[in-house]
């Protein structure tokens, strides 16, 4: 994604909500933010040229067009509304819906968790700390439930940090899956070919030894 010269990056398909508030505060440092209320605000041309600048190729049409910088501000607003309603939806049922994959690990888990914390930021729908360690402790398997049970009453709840190091403690306790299946399916084999054989010929032998005897 493409920065402006002012360190933030460009107006694009995800970043509207974080991308509105540093271009406000932008406007705001150049005395041009009263511009996105006002129409006939004298300084509307170049609060309009900075918000063009701001945006990526594709959507310079969109604003270039505009009379003035509040009718491109509220053209960008009506744009992303609903794309951005559906974004947030979607990444609140993936964030209510996390689960630890069997293989996975505690450290990729809890970043999955982190990447759709901080794409609802992006979208403008920040999810509060509490939220984000709530669906990490209620995806966790069984292994952990001792440990979600606790951290469920604790208050106030661990931050993410302090979760993390405490899941990796028993991750690390923990017998990976691989391991796990590995001892199973070799406990549940039969004995190799051969083994039954030595067996019976020394049961042959013995057989034979009372015999002679008799």
């Amino acid at each position: 994604m493409a920065t402006t010269k002012y360190g933030f990056a460009k107006l694009g398909d995800s970043n509207y909500g974080i991308w509105q508030a540093q271009m406000r505060s932008l406007l705001r440092t150049k005395g041009l933010e009263t511009a996105l209320e006002d129409a006939e605000d004298p300084d509307s041309g170049k609060a309009l040229g900075l918000i063009i600048l701001a945006v990526e190729d594709y959507l310079v049409p969109s604003v270039s067009t505009a009379d003035n910088a509040a009718a491109a501000w509220e053209t960008l607003r009506t744009l992303y509304q609903q794309r951005s309603n559906a974004q947030v939806l979607k990444l609140k049922l993936d964030l209510a819906s996390l689960r630890k994959e069997r293989a996975e690990s505690i450290t990729k888990y809890v970043a999955r968790a982190q990447t759709i914390s901080e794409q609802l930021t992006a979208a403008g729908q920040p999810a509060g700390d509490t939220d984000i360690v709530l669906a990490v402790l209620a995806g966790l398997p069984e292994e952990y439930g001792m440990l979600r049970t606790v951290m469920e009453l604790a208050d106030p709840l661990p931050r993410l940090d302090d979760l993390l190091g405490k899941l990796l403690l028993i991750e690390q306790r923990t017998p990976s899956t691989d391991n796990t299946d590995k001892a199973y399916f070799t406990k549940g084999k039969p004995s190799k070919p051969g083994y039954g054989g030595s067996r019976s010929r020394h049961d042959g032998a013995g057989s034979s030894r009372t015999s002679d005897k008799s």
